[in-house]
């Protein structure tokens, strides 16, 4: 059907007076005196004017006067952004920064520009902001908001740990010296920043002022503290399955905001997450919060609080899957032929069942424990979350250009006028929806992955600093020495591999049992290390390890250790096999030989001794942290002096026959347990160990005999410091003791003898240069040792401390006739990487002219 042409036809003035007569809608002045004759209309094609027209307005041109007139007299019809930002607010009386000059940062000096350079990658540290807290006393006669800091009291040490000083000083701490340099722009944040963090523990009317000191640091003066908010009420209720649970109610019990307190939020907001904690970890993986509110009313300084959480559901254990890499196949496997040890041997790592209520502890024991074996290079625990805690699937909707667009449009009517929208359409190349689709499997991969994931580093990137080259250098002369044939299986792979069968996150939500799946590989099971150092008891030494971390399925490790040094060459071999457990029960055979000058010091005779030791031993270790070692061993000693041979009748060894070889055939028990919170660098810990030897005449051995070892030693650390609670003082003590029973004292091997002195006994003398001397005045060796020491540590800077101590006692005689010995002096301990590093000063007191002693030691300090 042909198109019809439509025409409008214009309506004249008159007619359009009319129209307007007769419209009724509102009331409106009477349109005979508003369109009235005399008024003149504009037409086309006619000259007169419009009306309201500013004819002269619009043909003269502004000037420069007649712009700033305008500006004078205010008139400004043009949009405030001030009306829609929001500004900060600004205090009332207080003096404006704005002559405040700028601060220059300094550049670092030299010396600080090699220290970054050695130990920060160049990288330099930025200065923080340092706050100064001052408050207005209440006097009468001084002015309300006064910054006269002569007439302010400032706040005190122990003041400042206190709230809501504490989190002041802390929220602008974080801002750098640099940031608030112009602290004409800076002030509004900062006062911003300072009013956050006042409300955040509960006062919410504070009145303070800020003023600007010297480069980097900041005044901060509190004219009126106000009240603060306190909980009028709090409802804290646990429901659901887990509303009997102990780790829920330890959370209700001891939840830090109780009734009547301040309003912290921070407190507010860990009750909350202590809640979520127990969930994550116990498995509530269906629990939701019914309320989660808080109402803060003032100026009552009132809060009510309302936390109502349910906790669902428990979820359980399924089965727990190993799996690992085929490279034949290049696909995941399950096929326990395929493992790099026995299943059986991975299962007696787990401390939990099929069925088993949900613990995330158990997970992460479960790691740790395949890592410590050592057999493997790659460890990967994932577990398969319900669908509602783990979230949907990501993904990048992406609109189809094909479809009907009137079909997704919308007809929305507003006030009798009808508007059509349609959405907006996206169309994207083959090239950008493939790499979306990588983009998004990868996003999908970290989100579902645990929190202890095994991540891949990058080995090939080189390090900046001098220790970091210099540990490159060592580490690529270990890989010429013994090279690494095998690829690492994880990093080959560009696409990621999915094990097939996985069970899904709704699958999981349906029958509320949760699946582990454990990624082995072991496919670099060589390792070797080589380390240079250097020792006050030994002197400059090299140390090189190679391992064999997996024989065989059977979980077998083998290794070697080499030790070179000034006084010491050793070679130490050693084979282990698991028994009832890969970590828990271990059975060991070794093998060593141990060329060493035995010259201690005074009463020496320059002994050197040529030793080798074979042994069985079987270690245990129970659930309480008791390790216990049953074991024998077979010592062997071929001995040499450089003392004249006219003397060595005198000597504590009989050389008159050549050379002298010593043997001893031990079977012995022993048991330690160490306890600490942090095994490089603990704060809090102690440590115990006993041991018993003895061997019988006649069977490898020269004499009936037997040896009683034990020690005790602990670190407790107190009083709090800028770095942290419980850390500022150290105290370090230790009680060793040893007895010696022998028919024949002089049969007993020379070196099982006890000897004291040294960075690990008596300080401020040589290594192993105590015990009694013979008449002729010979070390002999002791029959006992009784050694005590105490230390006490300051830390000056983090990881950085100084320490004085004593160390009293000596090895003895039978009859404990020797005289004491006491060493004391003074350290500096740096908590290192690696563990502690102690750099001891210390000397024999009473000794003739106090030789001092350089001690120096890596390790845990108890």
């Amino acid at each position: 059907m042909a198109q019809q042409d439509q025409t409008v036809a214009l309506l004249t003035p008159d007619e359009i007076e009319q129209k307007l007569s007769a419209v009724s809608l509102v009331s409106t002045p009477n349109p005979d005196d508003v369109y009235s004759q005399d008024i003149p209309i504009s037409r086309i094609n006619q000259t007169q004017t419009p009306l309201g027209l500013d004819v002269n307005a619009i043909t003269r041109l502004p000037t420069l006067e007649s712009v700033v007139a305008m500006t004078d007299d205010g008139a400004d019809d043009t949009i405030d952004p001030n009306d829609y930002i929001p500004a900060l607010e600004a205090p009332q009386n207080e003096p404006t920064p704005a002559d405040e000059p700028v601060d220059i940062v300094a550049k670092p000096n030299l010396i600080q520009r090699l220290y970054r350079r050695l130990f920060h990658d160049g990288v330099e540290k930025l200065d923080r902001l340092k706050p100064h807290i001052y408050l207005s006393p209440q006097n009468a006669q001084m002015p309300q908001k006064s910054t006269d800091l002569t007439q302010l009291q400032l706040l005190d040490k122990k003041a400042r740990k206190q709230e809501p000083y504490a989190n002041i000083i802390a929220t602008l701490e974080e801002n750098t010296a640099q940031s608030v340099a112009d602290f004409r722009v800076a002030a509004p944040k900062l006062r911003q920043a300072v009013k956050d963090a006042g409300r955040a523990v509960g006062y919410y009317e504070m009145d303070f002022s800020l003023t600007k000191t010297t480069s980097g640091e900041l005044n901060v003066i509190i004219h009126h503290l106000g009240e603060p908010v306190k909980v009028e009420t709090q409802a804290l209720d646990v429901r659901g399955d887990g509303v009997d649970d102990p780790a829920y109610q330890a959370v209700v019990q001891n939840a830090p905001l109780k009734q009547g307190d301040v309003f912290h939020h921070g407190r507010y907001e860990a009750t909350k997450t202590a809640l979520d904690q127990v969930s994550a970890e116990s498995g509530y993986f269906d629990s939701r919060w019914l309320s989660n509110s808080v109402d803060v009313i003032l100026p009552d300084n009132m809060a009510d609080v309302s936390l109502v959480y349910d906790t669902g559901e428990q979820y359980v254990f399924d089965e727990v899957v190993f799996f690992t890499y085929d490279e034949n196949s290049r696909t995941l496997t399950t096929d326990p032929n395929k493992l790099p040890i026995k299943p059986e041997l991975l299962k007696k790592l787990m401390s939990f069942e099929m069925g088993d209520a949900y613990n995330r502890t158990a997970i992460r024991n479960l790691s740790n424990s395949l890592l410590a074996t050592g057999y493997f290079n790659g460890v990967n625990t994932e577990m398969v979350l319900p669908e509602r805690v783990a979230g949907g699937d990501i993904a990048f909707e992406r609109t189809d250009t094909n479809q009907n667009n009137q079909a997704d449009g919308q007809n929305i009517q507003l006030d009798e006028m009808s508007v059509d929208i349609s959405p907006i359409e996206f169309g994207t190349s083959q090239a950008l929806s493939e790499k979306l689709a990588l983009v998004t499997q990868k996003a999908e991969r970290l989100y579902h992955a645990p929190d202890d994931r095994l991540l891949i580093t990058d080995t090939t990137k080189k390090s900046k600093t001098i220790l970091g080259r210099i540990s490159d250098a060592v580490s690529t002369i270990a890989k010429a020495i013994l090279p690494d044939e095998s690829s690492d299986v994880l990093s080959e792979q560009i696409e990621p591999l999915t094990l097939s069968g996985r069970k899904t996150p709704q699958q999981v939500y349906q029958d509320k049992k949760v699946p582990l799946y454990v990624f082995v590989v072991a496919d670099k099971p060589k390792d070797a290390q080589i380390g240079v150092g250097w020792g006050s008891d030994s002197g400059a030494r090299l140390h090189t390890k190679f391992e064999h971390r997996l024989l065989n399925k059977s979980g077998m490790q083998a290794g070697i250790d080499v030790g070179l040094s000034q006084k010491n060459q050793s070679v130490n071999t050693y084979i282990t096999k698991p028994m009832t457990h890969p970590l828990n029960d271990t059975l060991k055979a070794s093998l060593s030989f141990e060329n060493e000058l035995v010259n201690q010091g005074v009463g020496n005779f320059g002994l050197t001794s040529k030793s080798l030791e074979t042994g069985l031993s079987r270690n245990i270790i129970k659930d309480e942290g008791w390790h216990r070692t049953y074991s024998i061993r077979y010592h062997l000693d071929e001995l040499e002096t450089r003392a004249e041979r006219a003397v060595w009748k005198d000597l504590p060894i009989w050389f008159l026959n050549g050379k002298p070889t010593q043997e001893a055939l031990l079977v012995g028990y022993g048991m330690n347990k160490v306890v600490a919170d942090n095994t490089l660098s603990p704060m809090q810990g102690y440590r115990q160990h006993y041991s018993l030897e003895a061997g019988l005449n006649g069977i490898l051995t020269d004499t009936n005999m037997a040896i009683l070892r034990a020690g005790v030693s602990g670190i407790y650390s107190f009083g709090d410091n800028a770095y942290g609670k419980n850390r500022a003082h150290q105290l370090i003590g230790g009680v060793q003791a040893g007895y010696l029973w022998a028919d024949d004292f002089n049969a007993v091997p020379y070196k099982l003898r006890f000897f004291a002195g040294g960075d690990q006994s008596i300080r401020g003398y040589g290594y192993k240069s105590l015990s009694p001397l013979s008449d002729k005045g010979y070390l002999v060796g002791g029959q006992s040792l009784a050694v005590v020491s105490g230390e006490y540590n300051y830390e000056v800077l983090e990881g950085l401390r100084l320490g004085v101590f004593a160390d009293v006692g000596n090895a003895y005689d039978k009859d404990f006739s020797n005289a004491t010995k006491i060493g004391a002096g003074v350290g500096v301990r740096w908590a290192s990487p690696v563990g502690q590093v102690r750099i001891d000063v210390a000397t024999g007191v009473k000794e003739q002219g106090n030789p001092i002693k350089i001690h120096f030691f890596v390790g845990m300090p108890f």
